[in-house]
């Protein structure tokens, strides 16, 4: 299913999500993180579609099995949290993203993993999140925060360095400084 979505064959993908979730439903039950993977993968599939309430509606599910199951703590609540706010972006419904991104902040530098690869990740979206609202000076210290953090778990010659790189001279761009 993810390489047909990968290939863009989203009918395809959509169907083998389906009859994931219809697998792990029978033989897991719906309270556990492989259902609600299934069900965050779908949601990706619709999101790409451009169909934004099934995406909501699924990436919602996944969410709250995921914060109980999981807890906040875990990194599967956080990149369900993550793809939720990114619909809501996506939608223009900034004000519902916001809260969600910087939850996941919250969540990481509470628990002291701030070296994780995803990280700088999250920190990049919720800058992007105010670039797209016109907040310039607060996108600013998030890419800068960002770039440093890559600098340090992945090194200066890594293509996720040259992203943060690349989205600071952006905004800079965007600010005309």
């Amino acid at each position: 299913a993810s390489l047909y979505e990968s290939m863009g064959l989203y009918k395809k993908a959509e169907s083998l999500y389906l009859e994931s979730i219809d697998i792990r439903k029978a033989e897991l039950g719906t309270n556990n993180k492989e259902y609600a993977q299934s069900i965050n993968n779908l949601a990706g599939v619709y999101e790409n579609e451009g169909e934004y309430d099934k995406a909501e509606k699924l990436y919602v599910e996944a969410n709250t099995i995921n914060k109980k199951v999981l807890g906040e703590n875990h990194i599967e609540f956080l990149i369900t949290t993550n793809n939720l706010a990114g619909l809501y972006e996506r939608k223009g419904e900034y004000k519902k993203a916001e809260p969600l991104y910087i939850k996941i902040i919250e969540v990481k530098k509470k628990n002291s993993v701030t070296n994780k690869p995803n990280y700088p990740t999250f920190l990049n979206n919720l800058a992007s999140l105010y670039i797209s609202m016109g907040f310039f000076n607060k996108a600013e210290p998030l890419h800068i925060e960002a770039l440093n953090s890559r600098k340090k778990i992945v090194g200066v010659l890594h293509p996720d360095y040259a992203v943060s790189v690349n989205n600071l001279g952006t905004l800079y761009v965007e600010m005309k400084v």
